[in-house]
This record gives C-alpha cells, sequence and structure tokens, in this order.
C-alpha cells in the first residue's frame, strides 16, 4: 500500500529466493522529516489522554477538524455544536456533540462564554500551533503528489492557516498598527486570479486578530501560496512583496514561523 502512493520505494533482488527491499521514497523521506519537525515542536504542547500515540491521534483529529471545515469556521470565532453541525454534513447534531467531547479532552478546542443556553467553542492554541502541520502537508503534497504546477493548498485555505495562527503572535513594539496580508493566486481558466486579504491588528497590549474592517494598513505583505510556504516554513520572505513600515512586516513573519516551529515550554 505504501509502495502504490509512493511513499516506499519497492525493488526485487534476483536470487534464491528472491528478496525484496523497500525503502524510503524521496516523498516518504520529505513526509517523516516534516512529521519528525512537527513533533517536536508539538510534543511539548499537546495534552490528553494517552502516552506516545497522542501524537499520531491528534494529527487525525486535525485533519478531520480540516477536512470537516471546523478549523475554516472556528477561525472566525467562537461556534456552536448546532453551528458547527450546519457546515458538517457527514455529522448529526449527537456526533458533533460526541465529537466535541473529544476534541476537549484533547485541548483542541475550549469552551468559551456561553452565549444565552448556548456552548459556543474555540480554537486551542495547539491547535492553532497545528497550522504548522497544514502548511507543511501543503508544499509536500505540492512537490510531490499534485505537482509543481499546482498548489499544496489554496488561496482560501491559506487564509484559513494564517487567519487562525495570527492570534498566537504578540507584538507588542507594534502595539495599535494594523498589518495587511494578501495572498495570490494562478489566473484560472476564467482569467480570474484569485486572492485574499487579512487585515492583522494590533492591541494595546501587543495581541494580534484578525478584523473585518477596512482599516487603513501600517504595513504590508503580499505573496503566492509559494510564497507563504517559503515563509512559514523556511523563514525565506524574499519572493514577498512588502510595504510599510519593514520591522512591522518582518516581526509579523517571522513570529509566524516561530510560532510554527519553535518548542514551547509548558
Amino acid at each position: 500500500m505504501l509502495a502504490d502512493i509512493g511513499l516506499v520505494d519497492r525493488e526485487e533482488v534476483e536470487g534464491v529466493p528472491s528478496t525484496v527491499v523497500h525503502s524510503l521514497s524521496p516523498a516518504g523521506r520529505d513526509l517523516y522529516r516534516l512529521l519528525r519537525s512537527y513533533a517536536k515542536v508539538s510534543a511539548a504542547s499537546v495534552s490528553g489522554p494517552g502516552g506516545y500515540e497522542r501524537f499520531w491521534a491528534v494529527c487525525g483529529l486535525l485533519g478531520e477538524m480540516w477536512t470537516y471545515g471546523w478549523i475554516e469556521e472556528l477561525g472566525h470565532g467562537g461556534r456552536s455544536a448546532t453551528e458547527l453541525t450546519e457546515v458538517t454534513s457527514e455529522m448529526n447534531l449527537h456526533q458533533v456533540g460526541r465529537r466535541t467531547h473529544q476534541l476537549l479532552s484533547w485541548s483542541l478546542i475550549y469552551k468559551s462564554a456561553a452565549t444565552g443556553n448556548r456552548k459556543r467553542y474555540q480554537l486551542s492554541d495547539e491547535a492553532r500551533r497545528g497550522m504548522a502541520l497544514v502548511t507543511g502537508l501543503g508544499r509536500w503534497r505540492q512537490q510531490h503528489v499534485e505537482g509543481e504546477a499546482d498548489a499544496g493548498l489554496t488561496v482560501e485555505e491559506m487564509a484559513t492557516v494564517l487567519r487562525v495562527s495570527l492570534p498566537l503572535l504578540q507584538l507588542p513594539k507594534h502595539r495599535g498598527r494594523n498589518i495587511k496580508l494578501g495572498i495570490v493566486g494562478t489566473t484560472g481558466e476564467d482569467g480570474r486570479r484569485g486572492s485574499a486579504t487579512l487585515t492583522a491588528s494590533v492591541s494595546d497590549g501587543g495581541s494580534v486578530r484578525c478584523v473585518k474592517d477596512q482599516l487603513s494598513d501600517d504595513a504590508w505583505a503580499i505573496g503566492a501560496v509559494d510564497n507563504w510556504f517559503a515563509a512559514l516554513i523556511d523563514d525565506d520572505r524574499k519572493g514577498m512583496r512588502t510595504g510599510g513600515t519593514p520591522a512591522c512586516v518582518r516581526d509579523c513573519l517571522k513570529g509566524l514561523r516561530k510560532a510554527f516551529w519553535t518548542v514551547t515550554a509548558t
């Protein structure tokens, strides 16, 4: 099976008896390095039941949350179980309730203050740091599955990654400033070039959040999905177009990468 999906190379060695030698393919080695890097940074912060297997459990849960659209939905703010059910055609309200209980036990979400009689769920910092894995897998897919011509993440998916991860930042040197982040895609068959823009607002205390209002920007950074891969994974910002206050842009982009790939003490 692993050979069929390109993660393992299979070589038949002639002889009596014949021998089959398996080894990691280039794609398999790259995937191993990505998972090893993510395991190092997540092990210190991910909590929950179980032992060594918790890493794989959390990876699976993050993948499900991404597939269901929950990470995108919760990236916009707190949601009730009913609201999560509305965006998940595969699950009914009872099943969503069971899954949110599981996510709570693994500290991937938490309950915020109730509105009326409805509990509302928010993404935890652990889940937000999981965007490192999503970003890494996106580039891996681009390089080894989709091909160089196709992005491993769409413009909208990269916008979700940024929206979800920005609250991890603390930028006290830039309090009161607004940073515009843009993602541009390739031109589609309709001749249009997809794009998405986010505005990150730094509070007086230095915390960062996305805002809907079209605020004036003190700094900005725009790049294609490939450029964002390079900035968030390799700390390579050469392909980004930037403007405004240079230090503001630099600290925002470096802060995102640090939040993804630096071990955080518990």
